[in-house]
């Protein structure tokens, strides 16, 4: 339990273990929250109804909502916020317009509920919102504690941890109170291309989270995408070095081919997620250097809930060096006698999957099935390392913040790691 108190106004927040809020209490009242879409306050229930990927007006996906039988219709802005709402016959009912960071600078009516600017809960007793991590004061445009991770290094703006969407909020939502791009930019999508975004959509966004681009603080230009749709494959190979105009190097070509590219990616790519979004992480890790079409235990994966295959077939994961280099600063023990020319993090990113998503015996039985130890003791043994790392990462002994690290050191044996 936590609490806020403005102007002598107390609101106290209840959370479970996951961080979820499941109460509120302030001045008028206690709501209770069942669950996401259910919440109780004065004997009167709530309940919010999604419809696929239309844009929330009063949370992910959330379209319309019932209060003691009433029937309301949210409707949002390009932001999400609650922005008009109608009744079942399609009359007007209520309507609020926002100032940029989300102070209410016009309003008509009684908007029914809460959720309102990029759908967040409003606290109006204290003048907060809630975003779930962390509360937002609107009128400064500023969370009231720091984040607890910088979502973007590359970023300059990032490392105001206090900072509203990289001061962006006409662009950018913040979901989470952490980081703003990954669900917005699935929104974003939609908006921009009327579909949700395919596998290959998806992998093209993750591989811009590992690569600087030419534009300001490393964001993407037209001419970047340009190159990445025009050599997409080959830069997923390792064929084609990833160019910008900043000059940043390609890590997968040179001396840092190998394990320290593969670092360096792995930790780029944590700095976008925070506690709690581990199982985000290691589907994101999957998708980017995950390769089960040659392993024995893709029934594992099709089990594990992964989706191995886009409706083009299964793409290529991402190689962190070319052929000869692509195991630099990786220990012997895991280097594949048969192939020592095969990236091993394909094989390290399959079974951290397995060994996320399923129990440990099961995943352990599947590392044998896959590789006997008499026949493959590499393979045996490194996707025996995945799945502990796994398992760690679940039990929260591994945090994301140390991941690339900790994976550093034991694929180097103990080495020097970046």
């Amino acid at each position: 339990m936590c609490a806020e108190t403005v102007t002598g106004q107390v609101t106290r927040f209840y959370r479970d273990a996951d961080g979820n809020l499941v109460k509120k209490s302030d001045g008028a009242g206690t709501v209770m929250i069942v669950n996401e879409p259910y919440e109780e306050a004065g004997g009167v229930a709530t309940s919010y109804y999604t419809f696929g990927s239309q844009r929330p007006s009063a949370g992910s996906g959330t379209v319309a909502m019932r209060v003691a039988g009433a029937v309301y219709w949210l409707h949002g802005d390009h932001l999400g916020s609650a922005s008009l709402t109608t009744n079942a016959s399609g009359q007007k009912v209520a309507e609020l317009r926002y100032l940029p960071f989300g102070e209410t600078r016009w309003a008509w009516g009684t908007t029914p509920t809460d959720r309102r600017y990029t759908g967040q809960r409003e606290v109006p007793a204290i003048g907060l919102y809630d975003y779930n991590a962390r509360m937002y004061w609107p009128a400064v445009g500023r969370f009231v504690s720091a984040d607890t991770v910088v979502p973007g290094p590359g970023n300059p703006q990032a490392f105001n941890r206090y900072m509203y969407v990289l001061g962006n909020p006409l662009r950018y939502i913040d979901p989470s109170g952490h980081d703003p791009l990954d669900e917005n930019w699935r929104r974003e999508f939609y908006q921009a291309h009327g579909r949700q975004p395919t596998q290959d959509d998806i992998r093209a966004r993750l591989f811009s989270l590992l690569f600087c681009g030419s534009g300001n603080n490393c964001a993407w230009t037209d001419g970047d995408w340009k190159y990445y749709n025009a050599n997409s494959d080959d830069l997923w190979s390792a064929k084609t070095t990833w160019r910008n105009q900043w000059g940043e190097a390609d890590p997968r070509f040179g001396a840092t081919a190998g394990l320290p590219a593969f670092s360096q990616h792995v930790a780029r790519l944590a700095t976008h997620y925070v506690g709690g979004e581990e199982a985000q992480f290691v589907k994101a890790f999957f998708l980017i250097w995950g390769d089960a079409g040659g392993s024995g235990s893709s029934s594992y994966l099709t089990a594990a809930r992964g989706a191995t295959r886009s409706p083009a077939g299964r793409r290529m994961p991402l190689w962190e060096g070319r052929p000869g280099a692509v195991m630099q600063g990786w220990s012997p023990a895991y280097i594949d006698a048969m192939a020592p020319d095969y990236d091993q993090g394909h094989h390290y990113a399959f079974f951290l999957y397995v060994g996320y998503f399923l129990s440990e015996p099961v995943a352990r039985a599947g590392v044998r099935i896959a590789d006997s130890p008499n026949d493959n003791r590499a393979d045996y043994d490194l996707g025996n390392l995945a799945v502990g790392h796994a398992i760690a990462l679940k039990s929260g002994w591994l945090g994301l913040g140390d991941f690339a690290s900790t994976m550093c050191v034991a694929l180097s044996g103990g080495g020097v790691c970046p």
